[in-house]
């Protein structure tokens, strides 16, 4: 037996799902429900009858809980956008798509930014704005399929241009701000090719966070990455198998002709392979001081780059790990400011971690991520009075797979999981 919704019992929520939208989580999880739909809107949703629905939450939308495995499984308000933008290949509908289906968030990126710089450095949203401006130059001679998704953006989400230039270069305008500890790591070994990373930051911007799915015909790759609404490049992978993550490094310099970091992560996912990946980012450059880590079946390679410089390095032993301190000797002139004193213990405890574990894959890698030592500033942090940060989520992905396992929240206190896999967008 299942419990079956019907239309006029749901369209009252927001933003609904498509029937496919679900397919993969279904293939990989054996679960339920199915969904029927029609023109972007559900027409009716059967739950398992041991799935018991939970009070709608203006946060996250009225979830699902399996009473089996007290996990939250589903979402129907969508706070990750699944194959939101299937078949899509012009640049500015993809934005378009992103911005109308995901405004809600969008916004709320926006005023979490417009709070965090005025909180950080009396920054108002105009000034931001203007200096995000300075690196048009640059996108519109090299980067103008960039611009193109992120000007439809603008136009789905209602927002000015600039605001979400602003939003995509936060990092570098926040230079020498930010406070997110993120843990990031590569394994490669005979039969696994392992990509993995906590990303923290701080608690209210989870609310904002996307699953944006980017489905496109070849030669092109088709994208699954994990983002803040309104943002177009961030943690994940495409069909390739070419993954990327990001650590965050606080040093001083700013340089405008060089492309800002989320816009080099989805350069590097718009990338057909690691080396192609890094040709593009060695050749671009960054324009502020940031940790890239890029991997695909064949390795990994950890890219640090200051405003100056970039210092690249291989796997040892098939492993790579990174938090946010320069970890080799850059330019002259290029200093890191340890931002955060855990940092140091979070790469030395990660380094253990690696070495003390015999056998790759990703239920070992999710145990690393799980670790506790150090609180609150640990591999899995929690928030604390010097430091508003926490882990929002965490990816672990199986490259020769192409797919990810997501877990959303710290992977001890998991609210939700997600399954990216690129190759099934748009099926």
């Amino acid at each position: 037996m299942h419990h079956v919704v019907r239309e006029n019992e749901i369209l009252t929520y927001p933003t609904l799902y498509e029937v496919r939208n679900l397919s993969s989580v279904d293939r990989q999880f054996g679960l339920v429900p199915r969904i029927w739909s029609s023109n972007h809107h559900i027409t009716r949703v059967a739950f398992p009858k041991d799935s018991i629905p939970y009070p709608y939450n203006a946060a996250r939308g009225p979830l699902h809980r399996n009473s089996s495995r007290g996990i939250l499984i589903l979402n129907l308000t969508i706070p990750f956008l699944h194959q939101a933008h299937s078949r899509l290949t012009n640049h500015d509908q993809i934005g378009f798509k992103h911005g109308s289906e995901a405004k809600a968030k969008i916004q709320g990126t926006l005023s979490f930014y417009r709070e965090y710089f005025m909180r950080k450095a009396n920054l108002d949203w105009d000034a931001a704005c203007l200096n995000a401006e300075k690196f048009m130059p640059l996108l519109t001679r090299d980067w103008s399929s960039l611009v193109e998704e992120m000007e439809g953006v603008a136009e789905g989400s209602g927002l000015s241009f600039s605001t979400i230039l602003a939003i995509n270069v936060r990092t570098e305008i926040s230079m020498g701000m930010m406070t997110d500890g993120c843990t990031a790591l590569a394994w490669k070994t005979d039969s696994e090719a392992l990509l993995a990373q906590n990303w923290d930051w701080e608690v209210p911007q989870q609310a904002n966070l996307i699953a944006l799915h980017i489905h496109r015909q070849a030669p092109q790759t088709s994208i699954s990455q994990i983002t803040e609404a309104g943002i177009i490049g961030k943690i994940g992978l495409n069909s390739s198998g070419v993954g990327v993550c990001l650590n965050a490094i606080r040093a001083r310099g700013i340089s405008y002709s060089r492309l800002p970091a989320h816009l080099a992560l989805r350069a590097g996912l718009d990338s057909a392979s690691r080396s192609e990946a890094v040709e593009r980012l060695e050749k671009a450059g960054l324009g502020a001081a940031a940790h890239i880590l890029i991997a695909d079946e064949t390795g990994g390679t950890s890219m640090e780059f200051s405003a100056l410089d970039l210092v690249k390095f291989e796997m040892r032993d098939g492993k790579v790990a990174h938090t946010n301190h320069f970890l080799v000797q850059h330019a002259e002139g290029v200093a890191d400011a340890t931002f955060l004193p855990d940092s140091k213990e979070r790469m030395q405890r990660i380094t253990e971690l690696m070495a003390k574990e015999k056998t790759a894959g990703v239920p070992s890698v999710q145990k690393m991520l799980q670790d506790e030592m150090n609180l609150p500033g640990a591999i899995n942090r929690v928030a604390s009075e010097k430091s508003p940060s926490a882990t929002l989520f965490s990816i672990v992905m199986d490259l020769k797979a192409r797919k990810a396992m997501v877990k959303v929240g710290r992977p001890t206190e998991c609210e939700d999981t997600l399954v990216l896999n690129p190759r099934s967008v748009g099926e």
